[in-house]
Order: C-alpha cells, then structure tokens, then sequence
C-alpha cells in the first residue's frame, strides 16, 4: 500500500474562519507524501486511499520507466488465480500468462480492419485476409474434412489444371478403334471422333419428345419418352451366346440370377498351338443384336430416321442420350460384362476383369499331367526316339514345356547311383508287368534279403522280407489273406490260429472233439492257460491246480468261497449286494472297513474322529489360535488349509500396499497404492470388478490439487454408475472404492 493521505487542516479551513499560511502548508505538505513518485498512492478504495479508479483520461498512458532489460508487469487480482500481463523487455513482446477470449464475433486484428482471426459462428474460426494466407510449416496435419470454394494450386498450377492434364495424358497414348480422343489444353475439354459406324444419321428432330417411329436398342424397345436399362438385356445376350455354343473341354455357364459367367476347363486335349493374329473374319458367324457378325465388316446398332435431339433427354443404360451426340457405351458393356465374371464359380480358370483397359484375362490354372489326355492317349505305334518329345511339368505345378526323349533318357541314367545301385523310380504308381515269361528279381549277393516295404498311413514298415540266408524264409508284417493256402510240411503257429473249419488227416477237427464236446466236463490235474471255454460246462474241476488266463473270464454269477459277482453286484452269500458297480460309480450298501485308505496315490492319515470334526460334529475345544494354526477352507470348490495370519489379513480388510506410484499404472483388486503426482497427473485404470473387490487410494505428497489423480473404470464399467472418470484434485484424499456390481460400478466405501 502506498503513502495515505489525511486531512490535517480540517478544524482551521472552514467557511468564514481565518486560514493561516501554516494551515495551507500542512496541508500541502500531506497532500505531497501522499502522491509522491517513491510511496505513491494506490486508489485501492480502502480508508485515505480513495476510491479505486474506473476510468483513466488523455490519450496515452506509459507504464513502466523505460528501464533496459526490465520487463514490465501488470497483474490483475482474481480470487482464484492472478491474470499477468508482461512487456518482454528483451524479446520485444507481451506475454499474457492465460487463456485469452474473444467473445461471439469479437475480431483479433492485423494491420488493418482487413486482416483478421475471428469466430463467425459457434464451431467455426476464420481466418481472414485481403490477400493472402501463408502457412510455413514442414507438416500439415488436417483430421476433417477440407472444403475450397476457390481455386486450388498445386505448385503454380491449379488443381483443375493438374487433372485436366492427368486424363488428358491417359487419352493422348491410347488404342483407340472407331473412335479418336483428343486432349484440347487451352480450355481443358476431351474432344472425341467417331469414325464411320455405318449407320444413317441424318434427319431433324430437335424438339422431338419421341421418335415417330419406336426402336429396338439391342433388342428394347425405345421410342425416347422413357429411359431404358440394357444391363439384362446385354447379360442375357452374353449369356445366350455361351449357353447354345459349342465348347471343346471348358464349359460356360450363365448364372441369370446374379448375371455371371461361371468357366469350367474339362480335360485337355486338344493342340494348344497357333496363331489368330491375322485373321479378318470369323470361322463361325455370330449374331449381335440379332444382326449376324462375322467380324469381316462393323455392323450398325441403332438409326434414328427423322429426329436429331429429343426434348427430354433419356439414359441408355445409365449414359444419358437426348440424340444431339453418338454415346458410347463401351464402359457400361465392359463393366457389365466384367460384373459377370468377377463373382462367379470358375474351375480350373481365372477370369479377371481389368477396368483401366477393358479387357478380361484368362489364366488357366495349373494342370496336372494326369489330367490331360493328348491327342485321345492312342500309342504312337512306334519305338520311341531321342527326338520324340514328353511335355513335363517344370518345376512342380510349374509351367509345362516339351522335353525330348533324349533328355529323359539321361535323366533316369542318372538316377541310378553307382555307388548304392540304387533306383528311384519317381513318386507315382510304378507297374511291372510282361505279356509272357517270368519276372526275376534276383539278389545274388551271398545271404542277402529280398525285402518289400511300404506305408501304412504315414508310418514306413517292412511288408515282407525273404530271407536270403533261410532258404527264403517268408516273414511278414501282418496276416496272410489267401483264398486257399496250400502247406506241405509243418506249421508252427506261435499266436492265436483262426480258422472257419479245420480238418486233421482229412477228419473235420469238430467230429474229433465231439466226444468232448459232449462229456459232462473236463478234468485236468494242471494248469488250463490257454484259449477259452465257451461251451455250456456244467463243472470245470482243476483239482488243486490253478487255472490262469490272460483273457475274460465270461458268464453268468461267480461264487468263490461265499464272494458272489454276478453282472454289476459284488457280495457274499448272505448279502449278495453288498457293491454295486456302475459306469465310473462303485456304490457301497454297508460300512467300509480298512486299515489304510488311499485315494488317488494318497493315503489318508485323518482319524475317523477327525473326518467327523470336518463332517459337522458340533462338539467344540477350547484353544487359543496362534499364527502358525491353520483352518480348512473350501477354496472354489477345492479344500484347502489356510494359515490363520492370512484369515486375520482378510479379517482386517486384506489391502496389501504397494510402492508409490509416479506414473499412469493399471491396479489389482485387494492394493492399496500411494500415488505422487509431484511431476505430473496421473490415471489409474481400475481391475475389472467383482462384487466385492476393493482398491485404496492415498495422496502420497499432497499434490493431486495441483496435479489431479483421474480414475478410470475397466471397459465398460462404471464408476458411481456413470462410464464417466473419476477426477480427485483434493489435497492428501484417501479413500477405497469397492466394486458393487454391473449397474453402480464402483463406489466409496466408508470405514
């Protein structure tokens, strides 16, 4: 506050009174401290200050003593934050230490009135001059969209220009047939030139609103008072000259419903050679709009005999036409034609549809040799020679090219290695036949094995193997499947002998077991270890032998010494269902009585008292707990013991405190976490919630009024039942949040 002023001749200097010089002087002198240029005199309204003052007068102000290098301040007092002003001595301009607003339409000018930043309307900031607007920068980043009423440069061309000059070089290098295209620069236009298309274009009809006589436009009727669509008609004329045609190995199928040509190459087996480079006509004659085309002379599409232009002008499959000018509808056919191959089904072929030069590429996909037949597959009826010529696949699905036999010949001489002897007769099915005489496969080494092998699915076997050093001995993989097996000498079977009838010295071997069959049982003082017994015996009687199978022991009821087992019960004589087996169940009708109890690899040490403890028993003991004691609990649906400290930190709320955090970090359900936002604002991502889970937040420096602590929920979870974040700017807060459910989120939780 700067000096005050108080009135010191208030007694002397009044109406009719005497005013001595020391009065005035006082006076005076008060008057001087209170507005000298060291103490000053604030105006702040506050007692022999005055009131503050609202209005300055003259036509300049100066602030500041014209000091070198001192920058020059004027702050405005708010109440919750001050708005500085600052001349930078040094750097020659004002620094205003907030936002700056410029409210409704309020200009901030350059220059003069003509150069401006302004806002017109809400959403909008103009930028304004009477001239020219230069932006220097190395990157423009523009996020919406740009619209330019004006004209567009692009290095001293304008955009149009720069177009115009694009098509019109996409035009000027073309093939064109019947018609010429040709760019004009000076005022940006195509100009195309029909050749002769052998019609008549003569007449006059300039205000004709239909033709006086109605024509067909590729077989529709058109008089001119309507537009027509040929996408149909032309479909189903394409599809009508593949659908009557006459195909060697590929079929073309129109599909009507969704217009598309559908290509299947059959087996090929015609000659690929030749050349129609030069041809002037056609083989076979089409018809085009039902006029034939042999392709020996242009046929005429259309005559419209008296009329020039119509009133209303139409559109002749999308291409508007009011007869004043030829229309060309070469694109509209191209792009309908592409339409019915670029979706369709096609086999062994690819059709595309290229747009920038109409045309459509054929690429016949790769064949394998097995499917083409050459020439109907008929023998050459003579021996094959150097030059004759094999067509080969070139790399595997490559591309098939001629080789000679020659070539051929050398390749499979050199598949055989002289080293091994080996030879390797490529990966298809190999055949080795004569008409008459015998095939030798002879491996003359001493002892040495003929041996077959194979592949059984993906593992490889040894199939059979002669054995060179057994007189031939045969042993094979597997069975033998014969329609009649003829064996001279001995048979030593090892395994299992299955036979459907088996004669022993021309006896059937069931008359030579009959008067077994028919005994009343079979007594054996040893072991009975192999086979089965299938037949209805009433006893088999071993004595004091045992009898021993690997096998199934089959039938009705099994008593041992008063243990009945009999289909899906386990009992004894006087209770005969005693266990009841089931599909993975064993279901016990009385007690249990073991000396040891393992489940699953584990025995079970716990008393039967203990077990009944744990059962429910509502008998109680008195005991202090300790840390070290430990509580059975069901643990999602597993038991398990858990240490009493842990029931105690759960007991007391189960937060588990963590390092304090300085940056942005994602929390766990159960943390409590100290959060410094010291150097700058930080977010915490919440866990995804479920019911009860709770986190702790604490202001670690006292920091989050000046940088907040912002909360944000996981997913789509809410917080306080809105999807909005949480922002705590409140200096040392704390506080737990605990999630509730789907609808409120996460909400505070008083302790």
């Amino acid at each position: 506050m700067g000096a005050t002023y108080t009135r010191q001749s208030a007694s002397a200097i009044v109406d009719g009174g005497v005013i001595e010089a020391s009065d005035l002087n006082a006076e005076f002198n008060q008057l001087l401290a209170a507005f000298a240029v060291t103490s000053g005199h604030t105006h702040d309204g506050t007692a022999a200050e005055g009131g503050p003052i609202t209005k300055l007068l003259g036509t300049a102000i100066t602030i500041g003593d014209a000091t070198s290098g001192t920058d020059i301040a004027v702050t405005f007092d708010g109440e919750s934050a001050d708005g500085v002003l600052t001349w930078m001595e040094d750097e020659d301009y004002f620094q205003f230490s907030d936002d700056l607003l410029l409210t409704t339409t309020e200009k901030l000018q350059f220059r003069d009135t003509a150069i401006y930043i302004n806002s017109s309307a809400d959403g909008q900031l103009d930028l304004v001059a009477d001239t020219e607007i230069q932006i220097a920068a190395t990157t423009i980043d523009i996020n919406g969209a740009v619209d330019i009423s004006g004209a567009l440069t692009l290095a001293g061309t304008t955009l149009a220009e720069t177009i115009s000059d694009t098509v019109g070089a996409m035009v000027s290098s073309n093939t064109e047939t019947n018609i010429t295209v040709t760019y004009d620069d000076s005022d940006n236009t195509l100009d195309f030139v029909i050749g002769t298309l052998n019609q008549d274009t003569t007449g006059n009809a300039a205000t004709a609103t239909a033709l006086e006589t109605a024509r067909t436009i590729h077989g529709v009727s058109f008089d001119g008072t309507a537009n027509i669509d040929l996408s149909e008609v032309i479909s189903d004329t394409v599809g009508a000259m593949v659908s009557s045609n006459t195909e060697t190995n590929i079929t073309v199928t129109y599909q009507d419903a969704d217009n598309t040509l559908d290509f299947t190459i059959g087996t090929l087996n015609q000659d690929t050679t030749g050349n129609a480079a030069t041809a002037t006509a056609l083989a076979t004659a089409r018809t085009i709009g039902g006029t034939s085309f042999d392709g020996s002379a242009n046929i005429a599409v259309g005559l419209a005999a008296t009329a020039t232009a119509l009133a209303t002008a139409r559109t002749i499959h999308g291409v508007s036409f009011d007869g004043t000018a030829n229309i060309d509808l070469s694109e509209v056919i191209s792009d309908t034609v592409g339409a019915m191959v670029s979706s369709n089904t096609e086999t062994g072929i690819t059709v595309t549809y290229q747009d920038a030069d109409n045309t459509i590429d054929f690429a016949i996909s790769s064949l394998p040799l097995s499917s083409i037949d050459i020439d109907g597959g008929t023998d050459i009826g003579a021996a094959i020679v150097d030059a004759d010529l094999f067509i080969v696949d070139d790399g595997a699905g490559g591309t098939n090219r001629k080789a000679t036999a020659a070539r051929l010949k050398t390749y499979f001489t050199s598949g055989v290695s002289s080293a091994a002897d080996d030879l390797t007769v490529g990966d298809a099915a190999v055949n080795i036949s004569t008409s008459s005489g015998d095939i030798t496969i002879d491996a003359a080494a001493n002892d040495s094995d003929i041996i077959f092998k194979g592949t059984d699915a993906t593992a490889d076997i040894t199939m059979l193997t002669l054995d060179g050093s057994a007189a031939g001995a045969a042993t094979f993989n597997d069975k033998i499947i014969a329609t009649e097996l003829d064996i001279s000498g001995d048979v030593d079977i090892d395994g299992t002998l299955e036979a459907d009838a088996i004669t022993i010295n021309g006896t059937a071997i069931a008359s030579v077991l009959s008067p077994i069959a028919g005994g009343t049982g079979i007594v054996t003082t040893g072991a009975l270890d192999a086979g089965s017994i299938t037949s209805n015996f009433g006893t088999i009687n071993t004595g004091a032998s045992t009898i021993t199978t690997t096998g199934l022991i089959s039938g009705g009821s099994l008593d041992i010494d008063n243990v009945l087992i009999n289909g899906t019960t386990i009992g004894h004589t006087d209770d005969t269902d005693l266990l009841t087996v089931a599909d993975g169940l064993l279901t016990v009708a009385g007690e249990i009585s073991v000396t040891t109890l393992d489940i699953g690899g584990t025995n079970i040490a716990s008393t039967a008292a203990e077990l009944n403890i744990v059962d429910g028993n509502t008998s109680a003991t008195s005991t202090t707990l300790a840390d070290a004691d430990r509580v059975v609990v069901n643990d999602n649906g597993t038991m398990v013991q858990v240490a009493m400290t842990d029931v105690k930190t759960y007991i007391g709320g189960g937060t588990s405190w963590q390092a304090v955090k300085t940056g942005d970090f994602t929390a766990a359900a159960g943390q409590g976490v100290f959060v410094n936002t010291t150097s700058a604002a930080i977010t915490i991502t919440l866990p995804a919630g479920t019911i009860g889970d709770e986190v702790s937040i604490l202001d670690y420096a006292g920091t989050f009024d000046s940088n907040a602590c912002t909360v944000t929920a996981n997913g789509s979870e809410k917080i306080f039942g809105s999807t909005d974040d949480l922002t705590v700017s409140t200096e040392r807060a704390a506080f737990t949040l605990v999630f509730t459910d789907g609808t409120q989120g996460w909400l505070f939780k008083n302790d």
